[in-house]
């Protein structure tokens, strides 16, 4: 399993979008702290299509920067799965 290193710059590049190394393919708010909500996130390295899963902060207030909120990391790869997934609904 390939590891990747992220600067936190790095980091706000690829959630912004702003990235051309990397894209963001999946999303989720994991929990919350006092300022905002932690999350996890599933990016796509664009140059060979391997999946990594990144966990950063954000926040919706303006004191809250987001570099004053992640720090550099290190992720690890992730492979895609597919799930079967029973729902239900209303009988006619």
């Amino acid at each position: 399993m390939e590891k990747i290193k992220l600067t936190v710059s790095e980091l706000d590049e690829v959630i912004c979008g702003d990235s051309e190394i990397y894209e963001v393919v999946r999303r989720e708010i994991t929990g919350t702290f006092r300022h905002g909500n932690e999350n996890t996130a599933v990016i796509k390295r664009v140059s060979d299509g391997k999946f990594f899963q990144i966990h950063y902060r954000d926040s919706v207030k303006d004191e809250c920067e987001f570099q004053d909120m992640n720090y550099d990391g290190e992720y690890g790869e992730v492979v895609p799965v597919e799930v079967t997934v029973t729902v239900y609904k209303k009988a006619p």
